[in-house]
């Protein structure tokens, strides 16, 4: 009598990454999957222009972005030349809250974008990989919410009224109570009395970027990969097989 073998799971995982990582050994001698290589570089260096100047930003790799592609689809993928990154397509409602600067988008995205990404992210190949790379940079981006001083604004004199509190006082000047403790170093802002003379600069909450958590391929599979649970093993080969083909050119 026969019976089946039972095949287990971690051999079946093996079998599946070997085939997969024999489909990658041999991209580097088709055209196919150099499809996307012009529009990453220009994806990326627009976006290192546009964030070089945030806390501890470290310079998007094009090969980093092209191995995601790699990994996350492939020319072998049906969705390969029109929507190449699968990582955030797993989360549709996230990727629209970040086009609509909601969820920290309105620092991530090139300001000349915006309204191109909003309006064609769905109908042009181009832009949906410009949104997908910037939500994963959203995804990897650390965020606060801080008091931000008004362009250009002077600080000015407040004479503290009756009643008056320093909540009370921030909200009517526009300022924040962050602010207002900072110019006013020496004073008791618990304790206020009328006639006291403080000193007030308009500011107001806003979220900015502090930092970026490190684009290393655990972390990247963690906040922005799909399911897979072999999405770390994937980008680190896929990673690895395109600088060894650079070095071989």
């Amino acid at each position: 009598m026969m019976t089946d073998a039972i095949i287990s799971p971690e051999k079946n995982a093996k079998a599946v990454i070997t085939l997969w990582q024999e489909s990658i050994n041999s991209a580097l001698n088709d055209t196919a999957w150099r499809f996307w290589d012009g529009e990453i570089q220009r994806t990326v260096d627009a976006y290192n222009k546009h964030l070089a100047d945030t806390p501890g930003y470290q310079p998007l790799s094009g090969t980093l972005i092209k191995a995601v592609l790699w990994a996350e689809t492939g020319a072998r993928h049906g969705e390969w030349y029109t929507r190449p990154m699968r990582g955030g397509a797993s989360d549709d409602d996230g990727l629209c809250a970040f086009l609509r600067g909601t969820e920290g988008g309105e620092l991530i995205i090139p300001p000349a974008w915006k309204l191109l990404l909003s309006g064609s992210v769905r109908t042009r190949p181009e832009y949906t990989l410009r949104a997908d790379v910037g939500y994963l940079l959203k995804q990897m981006a650390l965020f606060s919410h801080q008091s931000i001083v008004a362009a250009g604004g002077k600080i000015f004199d407040i004479t503290v009224k009756p009643g008056d509190s320093i909540e009370k006082i921030a909200r009517h000047q526009g300022a924040t109570v962050e602010v207002m403790l900072r110019l006013n170093p020496g004073a008791d802002l618990s304790r206020l009395h009328a006639g006291q003379v403080l000193k007030c600069r308009r500011a107001s909450i806003k979220r900015c970027i502090t930092g970026w958590r490190a684009m290393e391929a655990e972390t990247i599979a963690q906040r922005y990969g799909s399911d897979d649970p072999l999405y770390a093993t994937k980008l680190r080969y896929a990673f690895e097989v395109i600088e060894k083909g650079k070095a071989a050119a």
